[in-house]
């Protein structure tokens, strides 16, 4: 099918010889698909007559045919032009060149007739000496038709800081001297580019070999690792000394909340509630959730909710509802309701942002067959979600205790750990994206699959793990149960990346707080330290901890795996009780 791309300067020149390579390399009907590359003005209007003749006439040998013409409108199957001709296309790339944000002039600024903003050679906004402005953006009123080309947003960096460092100290501001003529080169995207330089053009692969050095030399300074993860010496080199450690910042998600310790002795210091015979789960007895008898049923709920640990609504929203579920879903009880708890920044719109959070709370409520009854919004500093959720069983018996560990039992994890490492490390930059995926993946399963998949066994008691890591999980689990146990570290599952982030001293800013429960863990002296660490690493969204008779454990990991969670494993056992209940080796 054809393809067109409007806008015929550096972009749109690029883009339409790549797609074309692209589609050369996809064969077939592909290869000979018409390209349009439409402007209204010749090809590179601001760049030597010579290197646009040399455009045209390379496009030309690619089936690249330049149309001359104003775009007035867009279908689904083809660009209209001024005049009344369509031109077919099943694809549109839209590269017509910078344009002027329309809020430059609502907000009063001097702007040309284009709506960018006037500036001096000062970079000063014209009229406004403390106001600057640089980049796509401004216009120098020295050089109204200074192309709006990337070199010249890179080199005004440094007199921007200058100036801005001048007028803080009281000094004059210097002009920033645009440069009259650059070096412009443009790839192909099949081994060869084309350039100019003062006034001159050339083509062929040595000059794609230049432009290909020039790039990589440009964005290996901003490469923050490298192919296996660790941090790049040259970005290190650029930064001050110190940079890296102020960029640091408190993690989102489960990893974002009052610690085990604080919290119980908070508790503790309560008055003891006035006796209430319909509460079956709830401060006297903690648990995963709490739970009521209401007539003939129990009312199961839970309340859940943390700071967002992306810049990325829709999946907070979605991410949190997931968390709060999975404490229902650990305890074998269907969820059945759901009221929203949010907090919107105040530097946000309202609308959108509760629109986002609310559309991806609901793509996994609705997947659930949960409703969404309401909720309470909020505004504050930070972007965080939450969510009440109800649900229903028959008794008291119909929960999955936390309390029914037994000597011989096998403990049963569903999902790979290492959320909190690797969401810390990714605020900062350290965190490749691959990783990331991989734990959005798992986040986004859900633990409903598992808990319908687990219900078919004989299980003791069972958990989620979430903030407080694996060890503040099980050490909840092994207290209650009267129970001990010996975890094997060489068989917890970990998610991509994780264990060299934790080798190299990565921790996630709640790490801390949890591995205050060392002290209820022997190690074994030929235990790995960093492979220790992952026990104290927060999760968000994570798996469940499950017991069951050892003969079982099999079974049961099969199952799981086959409702779609790959890492479940057996991770240890449990033994009678022990004055140290948690063994690991």
């Amino acid at each position: 099918p054809p393809a067109a791309v409007v806008g015929a300067g550096a972009g749109g020149v690029e883009l339409a010889f790549c797609l074309r390579a692209r589609l050369a390399a996809l064969g077939g009907r592909a290869a000979g698909a018409d390209i349009a590359l439409i402007s209204a003005e010749r090809p590179l209007p601001r760049r030597p007559e010579r290197l646009a003749r040399r455009i045209l006439r390379d496009a030309a040998a690619r089936n690249i045919r330049f149309v001359r013409g104003r775009v007035v409108a867009l279908t689904a199957d083809a660009v209209h032009l001024e005049g009344g001709e369509a031109l077919p296309a099943h694809l549109t790339i839209w590269a017509a060149g910078a344009a002027a944000a329309p809020w430059l002039a609502r907000c009063g600024l001097p702007v040309d007739a284009r709506g960018f903003v006037r500036v001096r050679d000062t970079l000063e906004v014209v009229g406004a000496e403390d106001l600057f402005a640089v980049g796509d953006c401004a216009v120098l009123e020295s050089w109204p038709q200074i192309p709006k080309a990337g070199v010249y947003a890179v080199r005004q960096g440094p007199p921007l800081l200058r100036n801005l460092r001048r007028r803080l100290e009281g000094r004059g501001p210097r002009p920033y001297r645009a440069q009259r003529d650059f070096l412009t080169l443009l790839n192909y995207g099949d081994g060869q580019a084309a350039g100019s330089k003062g006034g001159l053009s050339f083509a062929g692969p040595w000059v794609f070999r230049l432009k290909d050095r020039i790039d990589r030399r440009f964005m290996e300074r901003f490469q923050v690792l490298g192919p296996e993860g660790l941090p790049e010496a040259a970005f290190e080199r650029s930064l001050p000394a110190g940079q890296m450690a102020e960029l640091e910042m408190v993690c989102g998600g489960c990893a974002a909340k009052v610690g085990q310790t604080p919290l119980s002795a908070a508790l503790a210091r309560l008055p003891e509630a006035p006796a209430d015979g319909s509460v079956v789960l709830g401060l006297q007895r903690a648990d995963d959730i709490f739970a009521v008898r209401r007539g003939g049923e129990l009312i199961a709920q839970n309340v859940d909710a943390f700071t967002a640990f992306v810049d990325d609504p829709w999946l907070v929203g979605r991410v949190a509802a997931l968390n709060a579920l999975s404490d229902l879903h650990a305890k074998g009880v269907a969820p059945r309701y759901a009221a929203a708890l949010i907090n919107v920044p105040d530097d946000r719109d309202p609308e959108e942002t509760l629109f986002q959070i609310l559309s991806g709370a609901r793509r996994a409520l609705d997947a659930e067959g949960v409703t969404l009854l309401g909720g309470h919004t909020t505004t504050g500093p930070v972007l965080s979600a939450g969510f009440v959720i109800t649900g229903f069983a028959p008794d008291p018996e119909a929960l999955l205790p936390g309390d029914g560990l037994a000597p011989g039992d096998a403990l049963v994890l569903s999902r790979a750990l290492g959320t909190g490492v690797l969401f810390h490390a990714d605020m900062a930059g350290r965190a490749r994206g691959p990783w990331i995926a991989a734990a959005l993946a798992g986040m986004l399963r859900g633990n409903g699959p598992a808990s319908r998949a687990a219900a078919d066994y004989p299980l003791s008691a069972g958990t989620d793990v979430t903030g407080f890591g694996l060890a503040g999980h099980l050490l909840e689990l092994l207290r209650a149960s009267g129970r001990s146990a010996t975890i094997e570290l060489a068989a917890l599952p970990l998610l991509p990346g994780v264990a060299g982030l934790l080798t190299r001293g990565e921790r996630s800013t709640f790490h801390e707080q949890n591995r205050e429960v060392i002290r209820a863990i022997r190690v074994a002296p030929t235990a790995q330290v960093p492979a220790l660490e992952i026990l104290f690493d927060p999760q968000t969204s994570g798996g469940l901890l499950l017991g069951l008779p050892a003969a079982q454990a099999p079974a049961l990991v099969g199952a799981l795996r086959r409702a779609g969670e790959p890492d479940a494993c057996v991770i240890g056992t449990v033994g009678p009780a022990a004055e140290v209940p948690l063994a690991v080796r």
